[in-house]
């Protein structure tokens, strides 16, 4: 299968992701997440607020918008097609701005995703990509928020996301991923039997220990779990992931999940 080239190379770096910022001193707390080339701001109250470039539906404004100035919240359309009111739509705890898709977490532990999906990154199927055989309901536009399905009775309470990837946390410390991590040469996959997850996996290698916390870079990801080790995991060209990887892609870069996770001394 020949995928659409809108993945952007990593090439141009945009803002310090790390960074917090106070965007408007008469708005309490409103923080910024930035990565790339767009950006998403949440108040205390849950209310998900987008602006930057929006050329891939990173904003989850709809097809039409590429691009928004000052801050906006997503259209009744868009939230009719998540399943969304304008009350439930102010419940969002987490946000986070992959490279070209975004991430929320509600207060209820469900994960809705916006933006480019040609790598898998929403974590479920959009209309440029059609739903998997047998997986019930239809696909939703890429550029609205979309749910992201997991197991009965998974609660998640934390997200990542990195260039191609997101991450999940859920209540009993157990880690789900999706997308694909990438290296110099493109798309490095998850796990051995597929470049590209396009629903949530879980990361088997955490069955016998409990994950606190999960932090994704641009092509990695980092766990710590409760007893204070770190588990890094996703490409290692330059470093990141604090450890030699145990195998390499047939293109000379590092695997997926199935590479890792492996203990990095901090």
């Amino acid at each position: 299968m020949v995928l659409r080239t809108r993945k952007r190379q990593s090439t141009i770096r945009g803002p310090d992701p790390t960074k917090r910022r106070r965007v408007d001193s008469a708005v309490e707390e409103v923080l910024s997440r930035l990565k790339n080339f767009h950006s998403n701001k949440y108040l205390t109250s849950g209310t998900v607020l987008t602006l930057g470039s929006g050329d891939t539906g990173q904003l989850g404004l709809g097809p039409d918008t590429t691009e928004r100035t000052k801050p906006a919240r997503f259209s009744s359309t868009s939230l009719k097609s998540a399943g969304l009111t304008d009350e439930t739509a102010e419940n969002f705890v987490q946000v986070e701005a992959g490279g070209m898709h975004t991430v929320c977490l509600d207060n209820k532990g469900r994960v809705f995703t916006f933006g480019c999906n040609d790598e898998g990154a929403l974590g479920r199927p959009s209309t440029d990509i059609p739903p998997e055989e047998g997986e019930e309901g239809g696909p939703i536009e890429e550029s609205r928020p979309g749910i992201v399905t997991f197991p009965e009775n998974v609660k998640i309470i934390m997200i990542s996301a990195g260039d191609s990837h997101s991450a999940a946390l859920d209540s009993s410390g157990r880690v789900w991923l999706w997308g694909t991590f990438r290296g110099a040469n493109g798309a490095i996959g998850l796990t051995k039997e597929s470049e590209i997850s396009r629903a949530p996996v879980l990361l088997s290698s955490f069955t016998d220990r409990v994950v606190v916390k999960i932090a994704s870079g641009q092509d990695h990801l980092v766990c710590l779990t409760d007893d204070g080790l770190l588990f890094t995991m996703g490409c290692g060209e330059q470093g990141q992931l604090g450890r030699i990887a145990e195998r390499f892609a047939k293109d000379g870069g590092r695997n997926g999940i199935e590479s890792a996770p492996g203990v990095s001394v901090v």
